[in-house]
């Protein structure tokens, strides 16, 4: 399994119990927020993930133009 594969399903571990722990709907929201909204840890972790590959792929591009 990849790192990013390990930290998406551990997001998903970490949310569902939150989910599980929430006593009501406003709880639930705050959670929407905090891992799926547009600043949320989902986002940034993919995110980052984009960054990381385009970083790789410039890096590919100036060997292979070498």
């Amino acid at each position: 399994m990849s790192v990013m594969q390990d930290q998406l399903n551990g997001l998903r571990v970490e949310v569902a119990d939150l989910a599980r722990k929430a006593s009501d709907v406003s709880m639930l929201e705050t959670i929407e927020i905090k891992y799926l909204g547009r600043k949320g840890e989902l986002t940034r972790m993919l995110k980052g993930s984009m960054e990381d590959m385009l970083l790789t792929r410039q890096v590919v591009e100036e060997l292979a133009g070498s």
